[in-house]
């Protein structure tokens, strides 16, 4: 389960965020990811965005990750649990040059699209930012159990081992 739980991780871009605020209001959003070899995920975003209003009141999240093209009865995915955060200015060169590799793998696409870390620390409208997710619990479709809709709990560590390996790449 681990294993194809990396592989639901590595070939999508989009993942859904769920934010609630203190009000008890929820919001729901798609956006694009990339990861690390510590399996956090990270999204540039607008920081006037309702899901940020959500996320500095509180950080925790549940965001899901699945291939939408698949047929319904081959449906997979996962859902994750965690606590996001503000990507800190001296970490945007690696984490941003790395976004855009993931998120854009066509070198053509990607100079089309690609923005200089410092485009992330400036304030003039409109404002966007890197955050940092950081999974609590991870869960993924019970594939083995075909008769009843389940999930089970993935191994987080053991998904880090994957890439500490370089099964990940």
């Amino acid at each position: 389960m681990t294993e194809m739980a990396k592989e639901i991780i590595k070939s999508n871009k989009f993942l859904s965020l769920a934010t609630r605020n203190n009000k008890g209001e929820v919001w729901a959003t798609p956006l694009s990811y990339s990861t690390d070899a510590d399996c956090n995920f990270y999204f540039t975003t607008a920081v006037d965005s309702i899901h940020i209003d959500h996320i500095r009141e509180n950080p925790y999240v549940a965001f899901s990750i699945f291939d939408s093209t698949r047929s319904v009865s081959d449906i997979d995915g996962l859902q994750i649990k965690g606590i996001v955060g503000e990507v800190e200015k001296e970490r945007l060169p690696d984490i941003v040059k790395e976004y855009y590799q993931q998120v854009f793998p066509d070198p053509e696409e990607r100079a089309e699209w690609e923005a200089e870390w410092e485009y992330f620390t400036k304030d003039e409208f409109p404002v966007y930012r890197f955050f940092q997710i950081m999974p609590l619990e991870i869960y993924k479709r019970d594939t083995d159990n075909v008769d009843v809709d389940r999930r089970v709990q993935i191994d987080i560590l053991e998904l880090k081992n994957f890439n500490k390996q370089k099964i990940w790449e």
